[in-house]
């Protein structure tokens, strides 16, 4: 069986690994690509803010419902202050959302940054976060969809490894609670084996009528991201993907 090995490099949902060719400077500029800085694990009674950088949270239900979702995993949960805001379809203004994530981060009482729910408009609020802040603070972060943008953003500054996992207000189904628990909490190095007929069938034809053909290896129907079963999938540290077996195995753990 032909087997790829690849070390991907860059910041998107789908880039598991970045090389370390710089350290980052003490006013948190960069030179390069930052070195990689892994998390503290979780570990049960740490406090994790929930924070809505992206769609409003509509309902109080929302909010009460991510607050049961981190108690679930025996952590505290602290609302960010602006996370019940409105603008529009936003949650709130774009300066007051990224006050949230920054305040989190520079708080070392705080272990983790949670998303409630995606959406759209996490972009915004990159320009105002306290990336000098957020880089002297390593922590958890995790969400997906939306959120996406500010796991881009913080690897790529700050060389923090970050989890594509589920959102606060997620379905949390048993699968996606305990592969959260063993790379979040246990520190386990994955492989993460993909069911082969779990996907879109369009996009599986795409591949096997324009891509396969080429004699390129793909990899499809990940549980990634807006899928009834997630992954948690760290975003910084070295994977090696097999398309033709469907894995992506971590080569190290995400956590410290």
């Amino acid at each position: 069986m032909t087997r790829r090995r690849e070390f991907l490099k860059g910041a998107g949902a789908a880039s598991l690994a970045w090389s370390a060719t710089a350290t980052a400077h003490a006013d948190g500029t960069t030179a390069g690509s930052p070195a990689v800085v892994r998390p503290k694990r979780l570990k049960p009674g740490d406090r994790v803010g929930l924070v809505a950088p992206a769609s409003a949270n509509f309902r109080s239900l929302d909010i009460e419902i991510a607050q049961d979702v981190a108690r679930a995993f025996s952590l505290e949960p602290r609302l960010g202050a602006h996370v019940r805001d409105r603008h529009g379809y936003l949650a709130g203004r774009d300066e007051d959302g990224a006050a949230d994530v920054s305040a989190f981060f520079a708080d070392a009482r705080i272990r983790a940054v949670f998303a409630i729910r995606g959406g759209w408009g996490c972009a915004r609020v990159l320009p105002h976060l306290d990336w000098c802040a957020m880089g002297r603070n390593p922590k958890v972060l995790a969400g997906y969809s939306d959120i996406t943008a500010l796991h881009c953003a913080l690897h790529a500054r700050t060389g923090l490894v970050t989890f594509h996992a589920p959102n606060a207000l997620a379905a949390w189904p048993p699968f996606s609670v305990e592969h959260f628990r063993r790379v979040v909490f246990e520190g386990e190095a994955l492989a993460m084996t993909n069911p082969l007929s779990y996907g879109s069938l369009t996009l599986e034809e795409v591949l096997d009528e324009h891509v396969r053909p080429l004699g390129v290896l793909a990899y499809a129907g990940a549980m990634i991201g807006h899928q009834e079963r997630q992954f948690t999938v760290p975003i910084g540290i070295e994977a090696e993907i097999d398309a033709e077996a469907g894995t992506i195995a971590m080569l190290e753990p995400a956590v410290v």
